[in-house]
């Protein structure tokens, strides 16, 4: 079981990575996809302790806080979660794999980029399903 966390401030990127990721998880792997609308809704998860993810899929162009400010807060808290940045931009990359991420996507995000991206992933965490 892998527990998958979504985070976009704009709704229709946020449904629409959520429909493809469903699709390409759907046949391989058991799997659970929680949402967030904004990286202050994340924040909240973790201060109540209420954020359980393994991997989080994560939109940099964000506000108030940015994507960069919730992988910090994820890093700075310990919590053991892979991060998979999303932007429009690709300014950010080598900020953000200072806080570990797994993969960088450049928006729009293609099924094909995000198969792949989550194939690796699948393949090198090994997740049991039974």
């Amino acid at each position: 079981m892998i527990k998958v966390a979504l985070c976009d401030d704009n709704e229709q990127h946020l449904m629409e990575i959520q429909s493809v990721l469903t699709g390409i998880l759907f046949d391989r792997i058991e799997f659970d996809i929680c949402l967030y609308k904004n990286g202050i809704d994340v924040v909240e998860a973790i201060r109540t302790g209420r954020f359980y993810s393994d991997l989080i899929i994560l939109d940099i162009g964000m506000k108030p806080i940015d994507g960069l400010g919730v992988a910090k807060l994820i890093r700075s808290n310990k919590i053991k979660c892979d991060i998979i940045f999303l932007t429009a931009s690709n300014e950010y990359i080598l900020e953000g794999y200072k806080y570990g991420a797994f993969d960088y996507i450049v928006k729009p995000v293609t099924i094909t980029r995000l198969q792949k991206t989550m194939d690796r992933y699948v393949n090198e965490k090994e997740y049991n399903t039974e």
